[in-house]
């Protein structure tokens, strides 16, 4: 298994809730949001989001499924001539934002950015 699987393996443990006494998911979410910030996989959140019911869409946070009963808060990302629709339930959308602003506050390279 490569460190890339197992990291995979460990985060959808983690969002399983089997190793909540290892790490909390919500740092282990601003931890992992703060890290693809720095490293440009993830880009700065947007200002303005739709919300309405969930399609089955992927949350782009924390990977899981979006159901119908749920509320899907949706971003455009657009560059390139390309436009990209990304979704995340409110709890991420507030981890993304929270970090998308100290990163715009700080720099990628401030103390407080560092994992």
């Amino acid at each position: 298994m490569t460190r890339t699987e197992w990291r995979t393996v460990m985060f959808m443990a983690l969002m399983r809730g089997t190793r909540r006494d290892y790490v909390n998911a919500d740092d282990h979410l601003r931890v992992s949001v703060r890290d693809r910030l720095r490293r440009g996989v993830l880009v700065l959140a947007p200002r303005q989001v739709w919300e309405g019911k969930g399609t089955g869409n992927t949350y782009v946070i924390c990977a899981k499924a979006i159901s119908a009963d749920e509320v899907e808060n949706e971003v455009v990302i657009r560059g390139s001539g390309v436009a990209l629709k990304l979704c995340a339930h409110l709890p991420c959308l507030n981890i993304w934002r929270s970090e998308s602003e100290m990163l715009e506050a700080n720099g990628p390279d401030s103390p407080a950015q560092s994992a």
